[in-house]
């Protein structure tokens, strides 16, 4: 680092590459934060987060029992009231919501408008919400369960909400109108995750307890791109039968930042990586990666600093797994007590935040984590309660 360092200030490198340096070794550095929590707020087990992509600021954290939390991670409301030690601070939870759903399965932001998150769960309904006042300003209800949503991130489709249901579609919803857009059917079983793609406005991903992963253009009316092949077609299936991605269910998805990649994890313990410009398994070996939840959608992320020693953060077990994407290294173990369920990584300070059954939300971080005391101290001890930014 001090050689990168020497080579900046003599104007051999960039600041753009010490930067990427530094916030990479902070990635691959993180330790659970012991001074420094969020308040229990759940009694369920904690199975979907979202960070706000403007701010960085607000969590959203949901439990089974349909609880929705938003925690604001700039502001310190004291010590926490699980613990005996006063030391310990946790961030003030701006407003909580009990019993949203029958039993919560996902929670984003809206991409354009930290004043609105979208939630969704078995209750089949997808549900609108204004953060300010945790009024609901929109709902709808499917026909089938629903497993996982998310909403497209790419400014020209930013109205439309992927929903994957336990009938075998994928359901688009216009939340300007109101309406379902269209259905996306392919798939032989239920459709456990979807993710748009970064990159392209019209992809679309979706895996399902069927073992296959989905490419879909939405702007076509003949069905998939592809159905993506963990044998890259040189066998191991019949005939005529359709290409799987696992031998088994796929209950986690996630881009690469760049959008080209794809990382995939199944019930079968694989983690794969796919090329999404041909389809194909770049045959990455993570070894085995223990995943016994069939129907438990699993949370994972990504980070987005550098191509060549990108991080997913995978939940395995009683621990959260980090390995590089491109040569499936394991470079860390996260363990503590209980199941984890979701991870969620914030790229501002480099935080990992992860949810699970028996412990409340744990964070990660590398010494950078006292920056947001420092960012307290400035900001000061007050919040608006009307207004998010």
């Amino acid at each position: 680092m001090l050689s990168l360092i020497d080579s900046v200030r003599a104007g051999l490198s960039s600041t753009s590459e010490l930067k990427r340096a530094v916030v990479t070794k902070r990635s691959f550095t993180l330790k659970i934060v012991k001074d420094w929590k969020l308040r229990d707020v759940h009694y369920a087990a904690v199975n979907c987060m979202d960070i706000d992509p403007k701010e960085h600021r607000y969590l959203l954290s949901g439990s089974d029992d349909g609880t929705i939390s938003v925690h604001d991670l700039l502001y310190y409301s004291g010590s926490c009231r699980y613990s005996a030690k006063s030391s310990l601070k946790s961030a003030k939870v701006l407003h909580l919501i009990e019993r949203s759903h029958g039993e919560l399965q996902c929670l984003q932001w809206y991409p354009f408008d930290s004043r609105l998150f979208v939630s969704t769960g078995l209750d089949r309904k997808v549900k609108l919400w204004d953060s300010n006042t945790m009024a609901l300003t929109f709902e709808t209800k499917l026909n089938g369960m629903i497993f996982h949503h998310e909403v497209s991130k790419v400014p020209s489709q930013n109205y439309l909400v992927a929903a994957a249901t336990q009938d075998k579609n994928v359901i688009l919803l216009d939340l300007k109108s109101g309406s379902k857009s269209h259905e996306l059917s392919g798939h032989s079983s239920h459709v456990l995750t979807c993710h748009w793609s970064p990159r392209e406005e019209a992809l679309l991903a979706t895996s399902s307890s069927d073992g296959q992963i989905l490419l879909w253009d939405i702007r076509s009316a003949k069905g998939c791109l592809k159905s993506l092949d963990q044998h890259n077609g040189k066998g191991g299936a019949g005939k005529f039968s359709p290409s799987t991605a696992h031998d088994g269910g796929v209950n986690g998805l996630r881009f690469t930042g760049n959008g080209f990649f794809l990382v995939s994890f199944g019930v079968d313990s694989k983690l794969r990586v796919w090329d999404v410009v041909n389809g194909t398994n770049l045959m990455v070996n993570f070894g085995t990666t223990r995943n016994n939840s069939e129907f438990q959608v699993i949370q994972m992320d990504v980070t987005s600093f550098d191509n060549e020693h990108d991080l997913v953060f995978v939940p395995c077990g009683s621990s959260v797994i980090a390995y590089e994407i491109m040569t499936g290294v394991k470079v860390k173990e996260l363990g503590h007590s209980g199941q984890f369920w979701c991870c969620t990584f914030e790229p501002w300070y480099q935080q990992l935040f992860s949810g699970g059954s028996k412990q409340p939300i744990l964070c990660w971080a590398s010494d950078i984590h006292q920056m947001r005391k420092t960012l307290t101290d400035k900001v000061g001890r007050s919040v608006s309660k009307n207004k998010f930014h």
